[in-house]
């Protein structure tokens, strides 16, 4: 049965309806632009900053949609009120140009005309011929255009301050400035490579994306299951669990979180399940980060001690039995933890012993752990970070001496 119901959802290019999380930097955005949208004459230039997967396009391109939207409703509104038209924008235009695929400042200029007048000719002008091409476009049609650098970093490392130099100052070659630049950089070390004049112009404002937390790429993760997977192929426990990984395991990065949820979705369906297990999660994750699951467990457990390996068999075989499950109470890790030290003729480890053990998986990074409200109290979760079977099949050969 099919779990995937639309595929754009999970795509890296998808721009939701609601971006969750980010309305502070939304509004910072706003706030900067809407002068923009009563005087064509008024530009800015400022900074959006962040790590991998915090959002930076997706925030710059819903931005960008949702202010030509405005312009518009603005521009529809005013053609009934006697306003001479100099005074009102007649359109604001957002161009996203990734900078990972356009490296120069020619390249960027043709993007932007373009933009603006699709059947422009793409060889035959010299960047400052575009320059004042733009400049009398814009002017003539009473524009203003605000170019959105994503990616920049790249941009940085190939030109230098040249192309950033050039769009700041695009005021000083038309006399009056329709044009607003966005610089998205992900590294704020690639700023040190501009001079401090091209910097000072570029960086009236700067926002800064933080890393999401575990509860906000829940709420961003549902939002997608909801749009993308099939009803009941999902549990709210199994996005918790992949929203819990993103946070540690990807610095808090949406992409991360929303790219091994898809990946899960497509193993589950490969496997012939109706629903995404956590042993799905487990797998995509580590197939997102290019590892080889047992090997690393291989290695983490060169020098654990024989109670850490039953410990740790012991969780693999309770996650085994359960695959629904994504976390276990550690009563249960403790009962499961004593079966598996009988089967082996060994005597299990005492309370404040095996909390230690399970505080060492824990820094091994073998085992994830989590406080949660069981019952009438408290208790510490305990998740397999490998798929269970594995764990198993490499402990039972190790204790056996095989």
């Amino acid at each position: 049965m099919a779990i995937i119901r639309d595929h754009r959802y999970f795509d890296v290019s998808f721009v939701p309806e609601k971006l969750l999380h980010r309305d502070d930097a939304l509004k910072a955005l706003f706030a900067h632009f809407e002068p923009c949208l009563k005087d064509p004459t008024f530009s800015t230039c400022g900074i959006v900053q962040g790590p991998f997967g915090v959002g930076r396009t997706s925030l710059t391109k819903f931005f960008g949609r949702e202010i030509e939207r405005k312009a518009e409703e603005l521009s529809s509104a005013v053609k009934y009120v006697h306003v001479p038209s100099r005074d009102i924008i007649s359109r604001l235009k957002y161009v996203h140009v990734s900078c990972w695929a356009v490296r120069s400042f020619h390249g960027i200029m043709l993007e932007v005309i373009k933009a603006i007048n699709p059947s422009f000719p793409e060889r035959g002008y010299s960047p400052e011929e575009l320059i004042r091409h733009l400049d009398r476009e814009l002017k003539e049609k009473n524009m203003h255009v605000i170019v959105c650098l994503d990616d920049a970093d790249y941009l940085i490392n190939a030109c230098g301050a040249y192309p950033f130099y050039e769009l700041s100052r695009f005021g000083e070659y038309a006399k009056e400035s329709r044009l607003s630049v966005i610089t998205v950089i992900r590294d704020p070390k690639s700023l040190s490579k501009l001079d401090d004049p091209t910097l000072s112009t570029l960086k009236r404002w700067h926002i800064y994306l933080k890393p999401y937390t575990s509860s906000q790429l829940a709420d961003i993760l549902m939002e997608r299951a909801k749009r993308g997977l099939r009803k009941g192929s999902y549990t709210d426990e199994v996005i918790r669990y992949i929203a819990d990984k993103a946070e540690t395991d990807g610095q808090g990065a949406a992409r991360y979180a929303i790219m091994v949820l898809y990946e899960a979705a497509l193993k589950a369906e490969m496997d012939g399940c109706n629903m995404i297990y956590p042993n799905h999660v487990r797998l995509a994750a580590f197939e997102y980060d290019k590892l080889w699951p047992i090997e690393e467990v291989k290695e983490k457990m060169k020098n654990a001690t024989l109670h850490e390996k039953l410990l740790l068999l012991a969780i693999a075989r309770y996650m085994k039995n359960r695959p629904e499950a994504c976390y276990a109470p550690t009563g249960e890790i403790k009962e499961a933890y004593h079966v598996v030290c009988e089967e082996f003729g060994q005597k299990p480890q005492g309370h404040t012993r095996l909390w230690q053990m399970l505080r060492e998986l824990s820094h091994l990074g073998l085992i994830r752990k989590k406080k949660a409200r069981y019952g009438r109290g408290m208790t510490s979760l305990i998740s397999l970070e490998f798929p269970p079977e594995d764990v198993e099949t490499f402990l039972v050969e190790e204790l056996r001496g095989k």
